[in-house]
């Protein structure tokens, strides 16, 4: 008689954002949720249906994706948004073996206090730093009541050194937290015909993306609103376009319309030296087609540093305990101070005209990231932790 094969593992991801808002949080969590299929689960998407024309339902390369519908009035806030998740969860949380919330804020809270101890629960931070969660925890308005909800979780994952610190320091139980690093899809070693190349096939498919082979490119991959780095980085392009006129600044992500984004670039004067592309959901022949990739965040979301390291994009970054790690002091990438836009500045035109030295920093950061960031490594570590929890 041939055993029994075990049921496939049931998950439901909890995120508050996905697609088609794209982002460092959104980006993790669908690679994350095709990676855990491809090793069996049977996997679903929680989020918050943003945009009453969304439709409620969608398929995100075959994960299926639930979008929780808006109040009658269209208006969402956190209580709403906390509130129709609950309703949800009530409802169907005995079609799944884990929970996976994203972030440790409002959402964790809900899950918590809905189900309770009757389904395992993983909470996943989704920053570290000044503007992470346990920061948060401490600082926001009812912060000590989600904290007291988040100690109940089954288990914590840490993506970084800096995210079990903070975990342990704010007081979550040492045996709870499972390191689980970050992750990204590897990349064959860059050269110069491969980044031609990707310019070639950008520009096919949008004109608007047209960039001569030799022509300095520097891309950022993050969010675009407040606290995000934006606008010291707009401040350093406009030293950078007074020394080098033809290079460009893409920014690429959403641009949420009350950010000011778009009138800031117009009060620099920068409307020819910066373009505004849009939202990738796969940002792999973007950072081929980069010279710099800049992270001018200092708020402990990596992920777009971990995308371009796997790319093997050299990388500017803002010093912070998160990325120093992960750029090994300045050894895999240039760091500069935060608040800083000439040190950013001068950090982007050094990588842009020393060739030589943005490949050995290029060569460094992807051979780290084949060592410890993989996308496959990160999914098995989820895997791992999900089967354990479930046999319990």
């Amino acid at each position: 008689m041939k055993p029994l094969r075990p049921a496939p593992l049931r998950l439901a991801i909890i995120a508050r954002r996905f697609w088609p808002r794209v982002g460092s949080l959104e980006t993790r969590v669908g690679q994350l949720a095709c990676g855990l299929a491809d090793f069996g689960a049977e996997v679903a998407i929680v989020t918050a249906r943003w945009q009453s024309h969304w439709p409620a339902e969608i398929y995100y390369h075959d994960i299926p994706v639930v979008r929780l519908d808006p109040p009658p009035d269209g208006r969402w806030s956190t209580w709403r948004w906390t509130r129709s998740l609950a309703r949800w969860m009530r409802r169907h949380a005995g079609q799944f073996d884990v929970v996976c919330v994203w972030g440790l804020l409002d959402e964790a809270r809900a899950v918590i206090r809905t189900v309770g101890s009757q389904i395992p629960l993983v909470l996943v931070p989704e920053r570290t730093g000044w503007q992470g969660d346990c920061f948060r925890q401490v600082h926001m308005s009812g912060g000590r009541g989600i904290k007291s909800a988040c100690l109940r979780a089954t288990a914590l994952v840490a993506s970084s050194p800096a995210a079990r610190r903070e975990l342990e320091a704010a007081g979550y139980p040492r045996p709870r937290i499972v390191d689980v690093p970050l992750g990204a899809p590897l990349s064959p070693p860059r050269t110069p015909p491969t980044r031609a190349e990707a310019r070639q096939l950008l520009a096919e498919s949008n004109s608007a993306l047209e960039r001569a082979a030799q022509a300095p490119l520097v891309v950022s991959t993050s969010r675009l609103e407040a606290g995000r780095g934006w606008e010291q980085l707009l401040a350093a392009w406009s030293i950078v376009a007074r020394q080098k006129p033809d290079a460009r600044l893409w920014l690429a992500g959403e641009v949420p319309a009350a950010s000011g984004v778009v009138q800031r670039i117009e009060a620099l004067g920068l409307s020819d030296h910066v373009g505004l592309i849009g939202m990738f959901d796969d940002v792999e022949g973007l950072l081929a087609a980069a010279d710099v990739l800049v992270a001018p965040a200092a708020d402990g979301s990596p992920q777009s540093l971990v995308e371009a390291m796997a790319a093997g994009a050299p990388s500017v970054a803002i010093d912070v305990p998160l990325n120093r790690w992960l750029l090994d002091d300045d050894a895999a990438g240039l760091l500069v101070p935060p608040e800083d836009a000439a040190a950013l500045a001068a950090a982007m035109i050094r990588l842009l005209d020393e060739p030589a030295l943005a490949a050995r920093l290029g060569t460094a950061a992807w051979q780290r990231a084949q060592a410890e960031f993989g996308l496959e490594k990160m999914v098995e570590g989820f895997m791992q932790l999900f089967e354990r929890l479930r046999e319990k």
